[in-house]
């Protein structure tokens, strides 16, 4: 909206500011290479922009009707809003507004007047030249090279110049590779008046893929798999390996370039003060122009520098030390079958001794057998429990009984098979339990150090967070950012080292680094999902084309095979070949067998007790009724 008003706000200008003279083509080449431009572009509005008027000049009729035929033409043939003004104007009413005018096409309709010393000495020194598309129309006599002597045109910068030659119209773009370097020039297209506009069908950073041994000061820091620090006799940087190595080295061969080396020793974070550190403030202060590591991206890091596309995306967890102890499986001799299945275990036991019994209890009705003594239920149902236990049971002169028993033991023997192969498979498994598997969890548990890398997005992150749990962690259980662990590395050892140790890392660290420790490391729960990429300058003229050899990589493949090249081989730990049952898995048995012996201790002194009550009962029961005897 905001931009729409400043193109309604130049075009009720226009009137009484165009001056005789501004238009060195005729209008029939204006419209048509302007609405060529336009649409290879795609951009949304256009600006005409002229010499600042002399208000004692005579003002051009004719020049004037030309002018706003050209306008109207744009705005309604081409149905794209246009407006007019003078570089003066442009200046002081639009400045920083202009980035609310989406992909605007500049065009400066001649280089005549103060237009060159306006463009040179004002606009280029406050505008981002590489936001809009520019295009100028030379006048005959006039050379680029001549009119843009002393003025910066980006690398990034797409600013096209049109010369006349003859009834032809030659199109180039020039551009700097670094201000003060010399002007450069590429064939953009052409115009004539039978085949109108004629491009380039190479993509811009197609056309512009050399940097002309331009020399780029890299920073990086040593965090091995993705950067080391390679360094000569002297302790001098002289490159970097490992991931980021590699891509550096297409890099400079594709782009053409140099590179100078700068160490250090973190990623970089803001300090309380508002001032940063490590990679990030040297971009800040333009000391550096890339930094060559896997940097975060976040929001306050964007305000100071730009970031590549993302060289990978990953996950943020929490990683703790495996639990070295075992759990009690309490339901471990249960677990083997289902609810289902030992209800009906338990109703055959139980249907199976009432059968039994009265089939007995029938029997002996019948008096088919005068020894026949007869079961009772519960000896019966302890006889089959033992049956199913792999126990015998005693045999029974009735055929049908023993047919029974038969059944039972059959039974028994399919259940016991399936129930000892599950058993030794569940107690085989070691198994072990996570004290927490949240960052809440962490909080609540107590025991537990937290850590993140030192001067890291990481360290922000907590530092500036409103989450009240994550506010708790970075004040009661974090340390100093002196303290905490300055890469990744060196903070998964510490999981390893130290008991209770917390530590917050990317996935795809941790299966660069997890061959490199010694203990089984757990994750919790993901906290946040991120992108890392390399980072440079604010508005640097390089990003576009570091970000255009990055996707090549991606596309043809060879960012994957550099990825497999670098990172280490993921191996299994060796695992010893026999799984030894520990003594969390018996104590169920332990317990059992302790609370039988302590039941049955208790039972026979309950039966000698009461057995001693008895006979000393009946003992003094016969004193008293012998001396009654004997008084009688």
């Amino acid at each position: 909206m905001s931009g729409f008003f400043v193109l309604i706000l130049v075009t009720v200008s226009l009137g009484p500011h165009i001056a005789s003279g501004q238009l060195i083509r005729p209008n029939h080449v204006y419209q048509s290479m302007i609405s060529g431009v336009h649409d290879y572009f795609n951009n949304t509005c256009i600006i005409l922009l002229h010499a600042t008027i002399d208000p004692m000049e005579t003002k051009g009729t004719k020049n004037t009707v030309l002018l706003r035929n050209l306008q109207l033409y744009l705005s309604r043939e081409r149905q794209t809003r246009t407006a007019i003004m003078d570089l003066g104007t442009f200046t002081t009413k639009v400045g920083r507004s202009y980035f609310n005018i989406k992909r605007p096409l500049f065009v400066i309709l001649n280089d005549q007047g103060n237009v060159q010393h306006l463009l040179t000495n004002q606009v280029s020194t406050w505008i981002t030249m590489a936001y809009p598309t520019w295009m100028i129309f030379l006048s005959e006599g006039s050379t680029a090279s001549d009119f843009f002597s002393r003025m910066d045109i980006p690398f990034d910068c797409e600013f096209l110049v049109s010369e006349s030659n003859g009834t032809m119209e030659v199109i180039t773009e020039v551009y700097r590779v670094s201000p003060g370097d010399v002007l450069r020039n590429l064939p953009f297209g052409t115009w004539s008046p039978t085949d109108g506009v004629r491009t380039t069908r190479l993509t811009f950073y197609q056309r512009r893929s050399n940097l002309f041994g331009k020399k780029l000061r890299v920073t990086s820091i040593e965090n091995p798999p993705m950067s080391t620090i390679l360094t000569d006799e002297q302790g001098e940087m002289i490159g970097v390996g490992g991931l980021f190595g590699r891509i550096l080295e297409i890099l400079q061969e594709k782009m053409n370039c140099t590179f100078e080396y700068i160490e250090c020793d973190s990623w970089g974070s803001i300090s309380p003060n508002g001032t940063w550190n490590g990679m990030l403030a040297l971009l800040n202060e333009r000391k550096a122009d890339l930094a060559a590591s896997e940097l975060v991206m976040t929001s306050s890091r964007t305000q100071i520098v730009d970031f590549t596309i993302p060289i990978v995306s990953s996950r943020f967890r929490t990683y703790i030390q495996r639990p070295s102890f075992a759990f009690v499986k309490w339901r471990g001799y249960t677990a083997p079958f289902s609810k289902n299945i030992w209800m009906t275990a338990v109703s055959l036991i139980i249907l199976s001794s009432i059968i039994i019994v009265w089939m007995e209890y029938a029997e002996s009705c019948l008096k088919r057998h005068r020894n026949f003594i007869n079961s009772r239920l519960m000896e019966t149902i302890l006889a089959v429990f033992g049956a199913f236990c792999g126990q015998g049971i005693m045999p029974s002169p009735l055929t049908t009984a023993r047919t029974i028993h038969l059944a039972i033991h059959l039974t028994a023997v399919i259940l016991l098979a399936a129930y000892s192969g599950a058993l030794v498979s569940f107690l085989a498994v070691q198994m072990f339990t996570m004290p927490f598997t949240t960052m809440e969890g962490l909080l609540k548990d107590g025991t537990y150090k937290f850590g993140v890398v030192s001067s890291s997005a990481e360290y922000n992150f907590f530092s500036n967070t409103s989450d009240l749990v994550l506010r708790a962690l970075f004040e009661e259980r974090m340390e100093s950012d002196r303290q905490l662990p300055r890469n990744y590395l060196e903070g998964l050892r510490r999981v390893c080292e130290e008991n209770k140790y917390g530590f917050m890392i990317t996935d795809t660290m941790v299966e660069a680094l997890e061959n490199r420790v010694d203990c089984i490391i757990e994750a919790l729960e993901t906290m946040l999902q991120t992108s890392l990429a390399m980072a440079v300058t604010k508005n640097s003229p390089y990003r576009g084309i570091v970000n255009a050899n990055i996707l090549m990589m991606r596309d043809s493949g060879i960012l994957k095979r550099i990825f497999k090249a670098e990172w280490p081989v993921k191996f299994t730990k060796a695992k010893q070949q026999w799984s030894s049952v520990e003594f969390g898995d018996i104590v169920p048995l332990i317990l059992v067998l302790v609370c039988g012996i302590i039941l049955g201790s208790i039972f026979v002194c309950a039966e000698r007790f009461i057995t001693w009550q008895t006979a000393h009962f009946r003992f003094g029961n016969g004193i008293h009724r012998t001396e009654v005897k004997n008084v009688n």
